[in-house]
């Protein structure tokens, strides 16, 4: 009996409540309600690779929540867009780990879209992101127009209803690379409508680590999730996450964002 508890207590102590914390901004399914099975199947995937019991995760599509979640629960990691890592990166000591990868591509773009033969420089633009106003004009709409923002619950609607012509349509429309490659796979939607403005390659949403994140949690993490798609569970994960896993960070892509963001 003494061995054995001399065994137990020589191993290792796994964190219990742990958590994890992800971002989609402007993206409406992204509420706690709508996404706890992908979370607890993400969670389950990750924690023993990261020498946890378990790891609960957290989901917001507003930035302010997802600062408060990590204030409240001081979260192993998280997975958040470019302008919160760039607005947070200093207060909470954000650590790149890792990047998201949409349609296999490991870069974002964002592009204006119009109705063709309309205005070349619209004077307001339809977007779901504008929580992240200040990110979207010094780095995605750098070099673009500068139009006033006007916030949409989904974009997809306005796109349909600007290639229809209707008097209520929006005259522009500001959306991500995922969302303009859908619209040009519609030959007849797509006809009707022209690029206007699209931006440099820009960083994806990036798994990080934070000031109170262990090393060695770090180094599990980025490891595990590098080689997600290789494992029959992950790939499953990651099909329920709509993501083609997660690649390696790219210095020249945060680098050229940091370089926007701080002019």
């Amino acid at each position: 009996m003494k061995a054995l508890l001399v065994v137990l207590l020589s191993l290792p102590l796994l964190a219990e409540d742990a958590t994890y914390v992800i971002l989609k901004t402007g993206e409406r399914f992204a509420v706690q309600e709508k996404a706890e099975e992908v979370l607890a199947d993400f969670g389950a995937w990750v924690a023993p690779r990261v020498g946890q019991a378990s790891l609960v995760g957290r989901i917001t599509n507003r930035p302010d929540e997802a600062l408060a979640k990590v204030r409240e629960s001081k979260p192993l990691f998280a997975i958040v867009t470019p302008a919160f890592y760039l607005q947070q990166r200093d207060a909470l000591g954000l650590v790149l780990l890792a990047q998201t990868r949409r349609r296999g591509l490991a870069s974002e773009k964002y592009a204006v879209l119009s109705r063709k033969g309309g205005s070349k420089t619209p004077k307001r633009i339809s977007t779901s992101l504008t929580s992240e106003e200040e990110y979207l004009r010094k780095v995605a709409l750098a070099g673009g127009p500068a139009a006033e923002l006007v916030q949409s619950p989904w974009v997809g609607d306005d796109v349909a209803a600007m290639s229809e012509g209707g008097s209520d349509a929006p005259e522009a429309v500001l959306v991500d690379r995922a969302t303009l490659e859908f619209f040009r796979e519609d030959e007849v939607l797509w006809g009707a409508l022209e690029v206007v403005f699209e931006s440099a390659d820009l960083p994806p949403d990036a798994v990080v680590a934070f000031s109170w994140t262990p090393e060695e949690v770090r180094v599990k993490l980025s490891t595990a999730l590098l080689v997600m798609k290789e494992d029959v569970r992950g790939q499953e994960v990651c099909d329920l996450m709509q993501t083609d896993g997660f690649g390696p960070v790219d210095e020249a892509l945060w680098a050229a964002a940091v370089e926007r963001w701080t002019k």
